[in-house]
């Protein structure tokens, strides 16, 4: 176990690079170093070697790339590109989107108006997910059903586009995953985005 790491039962906690607070994994972005000493984000947490973990927020990121956070945790000399923070943050938006891919092929995503009204009227979901380019009208419709219930969150930083490349889809407007365990892991990974972008426009709030 690195000496950054310690568990406490199946929860992984971590030390961040940058504040030395110790964090669990949900609250940290991994970021490794290739053969040439190029920093790279790792959001999945999967890649080989010594992984340099930051807190998953914009400010603790930009403080890592000023200060080269990278190479004082890895003692040894790190590139740091200009593209860092932009890449970490699409990484962070595509693994939410696959995770949403998968949602619908686990049978855990409620997809189009219809089927969304319907399901918001008869119980509380964990997401609304909105296309940032729908349409007001439907928007405000089953945001305003969702007002029936408490903490539902609203999701809206995916375009239609966004959304139909990982449904298969052309059109992908309006999309509900329900409260449970799927949902839980689901938002662990939106709250690592939310630290780097707003997840929905505040003008959607009614």
């Amino acid at each position: 176990m690195d000496k950054n790491e310690r568990a406490e039962g199946t929860r992984r906690e971590r030390r961040c690079a940058v504040t030395r607070e110790i964090k669990s994994n949900d609250e940290l972005i991994r970021f490794v170093a290739d053969e040439t000493g190029q920093i790279y984000p790792d959001v999945s947490a999967r890649a080989p070697g010594r992984g340099v973990w930051i807190g998953a927020n914009i400010d603790a990121l930009q403080v890592a790339i000023k200060t080269n956070a990278f190479a004082r945790s890895l003692k040894r000399a790190t590139k740091i590109a200009d593209n860092l923070l932009p890449l970490t943050i699409s990484q962070l938006q595509q693994k939410c989107l696959s995770m949403i891919g998968l949602a619908k092929r686990s049978g855990q995503l409620v997809l189009g108006f219809d089927n969304v009204a319907e399901a918001l009227r008869k119980k509380p979901a964990a997401f609304l997910i909105e296309a940032s380019d729908g349409a007001d009208d439907g928007r405000h419709k089953v945001i305003a059903l969702s007002k029936k219930w408490k903490n539902v969150q609203i999701i809206g930083c995916f375009s239609n586009q966004d959304l139909g490349s990982v449904l298969g889809r052309d059109n992908v407007i309006h999309a509900l995953v329900p409260k449970g365990s799927f949902a839980d892991a689901l938002g662990q990974e939106l709250n690592k985005l939310k630290g780097f972008k707003s997840l929905a426009p505040t003008a959607w709030e009614l």
